[in-house]
């Protein structure tokens, strides 16, 4: 609920694995279809703001309306940052709807830098990854 800031647990969830050889085996198993190259890139750098956020009191999640969706939503204190992943060279001014109905955001592309609208972060995915400070050992917290 982004009016209230808060996680709606009854909504529709996404499951991401952390290992790509994960996505090949439960294919195989299930007798589906293999995931795309895209979808992997977004499990791993959900799973990588995951391990940074829990190293830092934050939760993530994402949103979805039905008409377009936000990949990541970190939520550190009161703050919600949202976070968009698009693993192709060019960027559709669809691909921006997200972002813009949350008010600020992050881009991830496969290689531009720069900003949108003086509001929205356009950045390298490798970079956001290589940004991220995650300690090599996070305690596990269960809910």
């Amino acid at each position: 609920d982004t009016a209230r800031k808060q996680w709606n647990y009854k909504k529709e969830k996404k499951y991401h694995f952390i290992d790509p050889l994960l996505y090949r085996l439960v294919a195989k198993w299930t007798e589906t279809k293999e995931t795309t190259r895209e979808a992997i890139i977004e499990a791993t750098v959900a799973s990588h703001v995951y391990r940074w956020a829990q190293a830092y009191g934050g939760q993530i999640g994402f949103y979805n309306n039905g008409k377009f969706e936000v990949d990541i939503i970190v939520k550190s204190g009161n703050e919600l940052i949202p976070i968009e992943v698009k693993c192709s060279e060019k960027i559709d001014s669809q691909d921006w709807n997200g972002l813009y109905k949350m008010g600020k955001g992050i881009m991830l592309s496969k290689s531009e830098f720069g900003f949108e609208k003086e509001r929205y972060l356009k950045m390298p995915i490798a970079a956001f990854l290589a940004l991220l400070e995650i300690p090599a050992l996070i305690p596990v917290k269960y809910v």
